[in-house]
């Protein structure tokens, strides 16, 4: 059973209507803000001044990734690209390889990959459309069927349940990507404070979306967003000079 609201305070409240006492119970989450709908298919909602995140209907927005062997910044990858929306993408080595596997264009970026059973993919159809595989119970033989590919780890959340067993205390800043019941996507940041995976994960199920699966992306001095859509920007910076690899969103005519 999936549980859409934990750490709530639950108030139930008699009121009288006439001779009739009605049990009014509301569910309050602590530390939410609204939702802020930014555009039919995308609207963004910051939990407890930690977590930013950003719902974007799949229907209605194309996605795609894009490296360079010379970093960019999230804002010049947008601008190079015409991404509305453009968030930091895999693993990478010193020279700015990808330290997974990545199909770009239905080509294998580096033939390097990390072990199967321990990471996952953030699969991307010809389309435009993602989804997320675990790779230790959905193995790939041929990561080129994919349009677009960028293999990470770990999986925080796999069907509902949670993957992380411990608490490892490393604490950093945090890119994660998504998905819900509806097949909607989640681009989901740690910025404000620093957190752990296994940290992140049990903050995950405490918010109020019903979140299937979730995919740690590269994080730390990586993490950033960049947005320009209508009469919305907004940009969270990276710490790092540049990133080589990044996740494309646009939105489709």
């Amino acid at each position: 059973m999936r549980h859409i609201y934990t750490d709530t305070m639950i108030f139930k409240t008699p009121v009288l209507v006439g001779m009739v006492v009605v049990i009014i119970t509301v569910a309050v989450f602590l530390g939410v803000s609204p939702w802020n709908t930014i555009t039919t298919g995308l609207r963004t909602i910051e939990f407890g001044g930690k977590l930013l995140v950003y719902e974007i209907d799949p229907s209605l927005f194309s996605f795609s990734l894009a490296s360079s062997t010379t970093p960019l910044s999230l804002s010049q990858w947008r601008e190079k690209t015409g991404a509305e929306i453009v968030i930091n993408g895999g693993y990478f080595h010193q020279d700015y390889s990808p330290s997974g596997a990545l199909v770009i264009d239905g080509k294998l970026v580096s033939s390097r990959a990390f072990d199967q059973d321990r990471s996952a993919l953030l699969a991307i159809n010809s389309n435009g459309k993602p989804e997320i595989l675990n790779l230790a119970t959905d193995p790939v033989s041929d990561f080129t069927q994919f349009e677009f590919a960028l293999q990470s780890y770990p999986m925080l959340i796999d069907n509902g349940a949670e993957m992380i067993a411990v608490d490892s205390g490393l604490l950093a800043r945090r890119t994660l990507i998504g998905t819900d019941v509806e097949n909607n996507i989640y681009l989901m940041i740690f910025d404000s404070e620093p957190i752990s995976l296994f940290g992140a994960m049990k903050f995950l199920k405490k918010i109020p979306i019903e979140l299937t699966d979730v995919l740690n992306l590269d994080g730390g001095p990586s993490t950033g967003i960049s947005i320009a859509i209508e009469d919305y920007q907004t940009e969270i910076l990276s710490g790092a000079p540049g990133v080589p690899n990044v996740l494309l969103i646009k939105s489709t005519p």
